[in-house]
């Protein structure tokens, strides 16, 4: 089964009109990857750490459902890096990209 039609069904228990009037308007989507691939485990986890990319990885599992978002975003007045400069957001790419995970 493709990824894809994979999220359908998951789509289809949860729709995107079913969060909750205050959620972001980004949630429930893919966030990295291409899911036309073929389907071979899912995991599941609060946060795409690079710990948990890497056990998902490790797991044969190439899709990894997140609650949290995927990168950080967050700029402070003492942070003004741009997001695809932030480490943990390149080393989170890097380990995606080796993996060939999807992140919804």
């Amino acid at each position: 089964m493709l990824i894809s039609k994979f999220l359908e069904v998951v789509e289809e228990i949860a729709p995107r009109g079913s969060a909750l009037e205050d959620d972001l308007p980004w949630t429930n989507k893919v966030y990295f990857g291409n899911p036309e691939q073929e389907l071979s485990g899912v995991a599941v986890s609060w946060m795409a750490t690079c710990d948990v990319i890497q056990k998902a990885a490790s797991s044969g599992c190439n899709l990894l459902i997140v609650h949290e978002d995927l990168f950080y975003h967050v700029e402070t007045e003492h942070d003004k890096v741009s997001e695809e400069k932030k480490v943990p957001n390149i080393k989170r790419k890097k380990l995606l990209e080796k993996a060939n995970i999807v992140v919804y």
